[in-house]
């Protein structure tokens, strides 16, 4: 059941906005999330999604970017992963 893993959400939540930041560090326009859910504008979502998956980071396009989920498979360290993995912006 979700509520019992409430504890989660907020571990959930810190990465989402960790992998924000990390993105924004390495100069991607983001929005601090408010939820566990990262969307990253990019000019081609499709290669974007090719791209992280030959480096194992799972991604889903959207018209106009990629979104990323953080959940409890998650840890700090593959945020950071993610966050290494993301092609540098055009």
């Amino acid at each position: 059941m979700a509520l019992d893993r409430q504890d989660r959400l907020a571990d959930d939540h810190e990465h989402a906005l960790l992998l924000a930041a990390g993105l924004a560090d390495r100069g991607w326009k983001t929005v601090p999330p408010q939820t566990n859910i990262v969307v990253v504008p990019v000019d081609d979502p499709a290669d974007t999604v090719v791209r992280l998956r030959q480096a194992e980071i799972l991604t889903l396009p959207t018209d106009t970017g990629v979104r990323m989920i953080t959940h409890g498979d998650v840890s700090r360290h593959d945020i950071l992963r993610a966050v290494n993995a993301f092609p540098p912006p055009a």
